[in-house]
């Protein structure tokens, strides 16, 4: 399902016990997914790093079979700083992460990477390609901890690799 520009609604509740993959673009309207058993990927475009998609995406961690989740940030983006209660939550199947167009020049948003990477213990994959090749290298450093995942970061300004790093 394909959820984009939806400019009337603003809260969509999602109900589909059969839902395998979500694309949604976030925005100005809000969703809540209430039974997908079944939903294995989702994508977010847009990301801004508001209260309500975080905390989505928390609850999306801790009780769903999400298995694959892409995160691509907006224009805009403005993380919020995690509070005590956000680090509340795991997944013991995402298995795949990509994350796209956020700067890695705000706290808040390597914290939100930091949050997703220590959430997911059996994370297999990860993808990271920011907005600009100013990110700060903290950024790589921080995520040398996690040896069972495979990182690649990809140049902002092609799709090609500015260095894959193994465990």
């Amino acid at each position: 399902m394909t959820l984009c520009d939806v400019k009337s609604v603003t809260l969509l509740k999602i109900d589909s016990p059969n839902l395998q993959f979500l694309n949604v673009r976030v925005g100005r309207w809000s969703f809540s997914l209430n039974d997908t058993p079944t939903l294995v990927g989702m994508k977010l475009t847009g990301f801004r790093g508001v209260r309500g998609e975080v905390d989505l995406l928390r609850s999306m961690l801790s009780t769903s079979t999400l298995q694959e989740l892409e995160i691509s940030f907006g224009q805009q983006s403005k993380m919020v700083k995690l509070n005590d209660d956000d680090w509340n939550c795991t997944s013991n199947l995402l298995r795949v992460l990509k994350i796209t167009g956020f700067s890695g020049e705000s706290e808040n948003e390597r914290n939100f990477i930091r949050f997703l990477l220590s959430r997911t213990p059996v994370l297999e994959r990860m993808t990271l390609q920011p907005s600009s090749t100013l990110v700060s290298w903290e950024l790589p450093q921080m995520l040398e901890g996690y040896r069972h995942v495979k990182k690649n970061f990809i140049d902002p300004s092609t799709s090609s690799p500015f260095f894959h790093l193994e465990s």
